[in-house]
């Protein structure tokens, strides 16, 4: 009686193991809320800095106003040119302008702050609706990328029924029909989220532009009123002196004098103080622009991380799934099975590779990363044209073992690499360890390995297909 195929066969893959590097979307999403938090920290921080900083600059503006009528004032005593009474009549009509033009500053201010007010209100507003937008468009990448999984899925199982159960192909290709219209709606979703942001983006553009407008329009504002506060209140302090009667006239200069002293005082002081909030509010910048680059970096990571992760497990476990079927396949069967799981294989290791960098570009420097994962150590170019020739080498005198491929490059088929200038076998894809030093099978088993082996061929076919095939580009940088 023929043995029975063994039941149970240990694999030892020849790569490297699976562990993810201490680093994962949702890291990086927990990563992205704390830093959220500290971007609001750090903007109201700087608003903080900012307001103090303008109401500083409003007195300062104020104060320099002041002390110009006073300098004015003081050289008009000093000359003696103009008699007392011309002195006060000129002093009141100026009086009677800065009141004027107080009243009209004031106004100003008013409408300045209403408008702020308006644009903060649609900036916030803008803000929202970018947010919601990039949720948007990460809920759909999500779904196309299921669409996606889920189309391939129903393919493969379209590839079982062929083989397995030909009664229920009709059903499997209906579903599978399904299943790619459900692809094409994910995509056609994502791309409209994607257009949905891009507007969202451009509107959020020009109101945080309107509200900076806004604000140095206020600025400005407040600086022409504390100008013309400090105008009225300095031509009223000298109208008061100027009418002061019995004064000595050289009591009344020394008087002046003392005041010019006091102001420019004043706005020395004001002057330093201003330079000193200056350069905290540019400071305090430097520090919100800095924790903002890192939050618009952590908005992209996430799903750039999720996509890379989910990437991984499904060229994993196509790769588990066609080693378990290798392991279990007759001896005489295995070597065309070989270019299949290489083709697997490669997928997965590129796969971890693309997760760890894209890992390594988004995780902070304090963690630490294990060492990258290596690889597929195979060229598959031999060098070679057939523009002219078949690929045959002169040199070698023999077949390189390649195709002719549509731009005249003689490649190496998979399971095969380049080597010399001819393609050479890679071997087992897995190694099985302690085989049995001899397999029989009956005809049941024989029969059941060969139709696990079409089944991986056909699955080939089918993924060199759907590699080809353009499935709905999901971009990597749809948040940007």
């Amino acid at each position: 009686m023929a043995m029975r195929l063994c039941a149970v066969v240990f694999l030892c893959v020849l790569v490297q193991a699976d562990a993810m590097a201490p680093w994962s979307s949702d890291n990086m999403r927990h990563k992205g809320d704390a830093d959220k938090k500290t971007q609001a920290q750090r903007a109201s921080e700087l608003h903080s800095f900012q307001a103090e900083s303008s109401q500083m600059d409003a007195w300062l503006s104020g104060n320099k106003t002041s002390l110009k009528i006073s300098n004015d004032t003081l050289r008009k005593a000093v000359s003696q040119h103009e008699p007392l009474a011309k002195q006060i009549e000129d002093i009141e009509d100026s009086l009677q302008r800065a009141q004027k033009d107080l009243i009209k500053k004031k106004d100003a201010v008013v409408a300045a702050i209403n408008a702020t007010d308006r644009t903060r209100q649609l900036l916030v507003r803008a803000r929202a609706a970018l947010a919601e937008a990039r949720e948007e468009v990460i809920e759909a990448n999500a779904s196309a990328k299921s669409a996606f999984d889920t189309e391939a899925i129903a393919e493969d199982h379209l590839v079982q029924m062929t083989i397995c159960c030909p009664d229920q192909v009709q059903a499997a290709k209906h579903k599978m029909d399904l299943r790619k219209d459900d692809l094409a709606a994910a995509g056609e979703a994502f791309h409209a989220a994607k257009d949905k942001l891009a507007a969202k983006h451009e509107a959020a553009v020009l109101a945080e532009r309107a509200s900076h407008s806004a604000e140095e329009e206020l600025d400005r504002s407040k600086g022409a009123y504390q100008d013309a506060v400090g105008a009225v209140e300095r031509l009223a302090a000298i109208k008061l002196d100027l009418s002061k009667k019995n004064v000595d006239p050289e009591k009344r200069l020394a008087a002046f004098e003392r005041s010019v002293e006091v102001q420019e005082g004043l706005v020395h002081g004001l002057e330093k103080s201003s330079q000193e909030l200056h350069e905290k509010v540019h400071v305090a910048k430097k520090i919100y622009d800095e924790i903002s680059a890192v939050v618009g970096k952590d908005l992209e990571c996430v799903p750039l991380l999720r996509t890379r992760e989910k990437y991984l497990n499904v060229t994993t476990t196509r790769f588990d799934l066609t080693a378990k079927a290798y392991a279990n396949t007759p001896v005489n069967v295995r070597t065309s099975l070989q270019p299949t799981l290489w083709q697997q294989r490669d997928q997965k290791e590129a796969a971890a590779r693309a997760l760890y960098d894209v890992q390594k570009d988004c995780a902070p420097a304090s963690v630490r990363l294990p060492p990258p994962p290596p690889l597929p150590a195979c060229d598959s170019d031999t060098g070679a044209r057939c523009r002219v020739l078949d690929c045959w080498s002169f040199l070698l005198r023999a077949s390189r073992n390649a195709y002719c491929s549509a731009s005249w490059h003689c490649l190496c088929p998979a399971g095969t690499c380049a080597k010399d200038g001819a393609c050479v076998d890679r071997g087992a894809p897995v190694s099985l360890a302690n085989p049995p030093a001899e397999l029989h099978a009956g005809p049941a088993d024989v029969g059941a390995a060969l139709l696990a082996a079409a089944a991986l061929v056909v699955a080939a076919a089918a993924l060199a297909t759907r590699g080809r095939r353009a499935p709905v580009n999901m971009s990597e940088d749809a948040l940007g």
